[in-house]
């Protein structure tokens, strides 16, 4: 394969995975207990404003972190509507980039080949592609993860200082962690603050 040519598998990817998960994507209804409960959260937040704490029919508590909420109601609002196309566009374009990311990783680390191979290996899985055409919290956590993953790489490389990497790293673990709950964000903020004194 040839190694001078990353841009040109990297845009076969883009339009494999565009294919993969966004065609027919709103086709299909919203089917078991989850993508209901999740789409009637982001219709909370659309149709009454409900951003902080989108209360199911106005009176049950939801059950997931916000996250994955507040991109399917953004998507919503660019749509102007909430159907299954708008709630489950997050998961499509979060596995699309996450896609990405795994070949450049790859890339860097072994060269063409081995991107791609990870890259079409990730992309054609199973459980993957079900979670990149459902309306579930579980591609937001993913991306975001691997996303952080490949920033403490960096760090653990020597090219990002522990105080540029607390500025850069945060952000992406915040995002996931409010995925997961805010408790586990405030433990990910303590440890990164004993970081640059256990490294010395």
């Amino acid at each position: 394969m040839s190694q001078s040519k990353p841009l040109g598998w990297a845009a076969g990817l883009l339009c494999f995975s565009l294919f993969l998960y966004f065609w027919g994507l709103g086709r299909t209804p919203f089917y078991t207990k989850g993508e209901p409960r999740e789409a009637v959260e982001v219709w909370e937040e659309v149709h009454n404003g409900e951003w902080v704490l989108p209360m199911r029919n106005g009176h049950d508590l939801p059950s997931k972190p916000p996250m994955f909420h507040w991109l399917a109601g953004g998507s919503s609002l660019l749509f102007g509507q909430v159907d299954e196309f708008a709630v489950r566009f997050p998961s499509a374009v979060l596995a699309t980039l996450s896609v990405l990311l795994v070949f450049w990783l790859g890339l860097k680390k072994w060269g063409t080949s081995a991107g791609v191979f990870a890259a079409f290996m990730l992309a054609t899985n199973f459980e993957w592609m079900r979670a990149a055409t459902t309306a579930r919290v579980d591609m937001t956590l993913t991306a975001f993860l691997i996303a952080a993953f490949r920033r403490a790489r960096s760090h653990r490389l020597g090219r990002e200082t522990p105080a540029r990497r607390s500025r850069r790293v945060l952000p992406v673990d915040g995002t996931g962690y409010a995925r997961q709950g805010t408790r586990r964000y405030l433990v990910a903020v303590a440890r990164r603050r004993r970081l640059p004194r256990a490294t010395r």
